[in-house]
């Protein structure tokens, strides 16, 4: 017997069981690293792009309630209503309300008082140079708390300006949840 020398088994010289278990723990490594590469490089940019989705869903909806011309207890009603299904918040003004720094028409945003003593900065984006029936969508910072926020600035086809935003950080707790 020759001491010193240490030789590793051959693959098919092992046991059935050590094979299932090297096996087995080979493909929950893989999987898990899998996992892991998809929620870090992918699943992010999907979530936002799906709130992004979200927020133009909003735009649309809110343009065809203003263009119904329903009592303003209806349509607040139905604002209400959009904003429940999801975390956005939404800010309508009329055009001169929002030049003049008035009170907006509609907010479901805490912060945004409907006497229009907040600002609105974490609704960035100017209304007036955008045309009837466009908006654009930003990633915008809120100064003061220093979080992330998708924005859509919106001006609708009856000429009101809407703002609506939702939180970043539900993106990334989603994400780190799922890891």
């Amino acid at each position: 017997m020759r001491m010193g020398k240490f030789k590793l088994k051959r693959w098919r010289d092992c046991s059935i069981v050590f094979k299932l278990f090297f096996s087995v723990t080979l493909c929950m490594v893989f999987l898990f690293g899998f996992n892991w590469l998809l929620n870090n490089m992918v699943l992010e940019n999907y979530y936002r792009d799906e709130k992004q989705k979200g927020l133009v869903s909003i735009y649309t909806q809110v343009d065809g309630i203003m263009e119904e011309d329903l009592p303003l207890s209806v349509w607040q009603l139905e604002m209400d209503r959009i904003n429940s299904a999801g975390n956005y918040r939404t800010v309508l003004y009329t055009p001169w309300n929002f030049i003049m720094q008035g009170s907006p028409l509609y907010s479901s945003a805490a912060g945004i008082s409907i006497d229009g003593t907040e600002s609105i900065t974490i609704f960035v984006g100017d209304p007036t140079s955008l045309e009837a029936g466009s908006y654009k969508v930003d990633i915008v910072t809120d100064p003061r708390l220093g979080q992330n926020y998708i924005a859509l600035t919106g001006v609708l086809h009856n000429g009101m300006y809407l703002f609506v935003n939702t939180p970043l950080e539900a993106i990334r707790e989603s994400v780190d949840i799922s890891n």
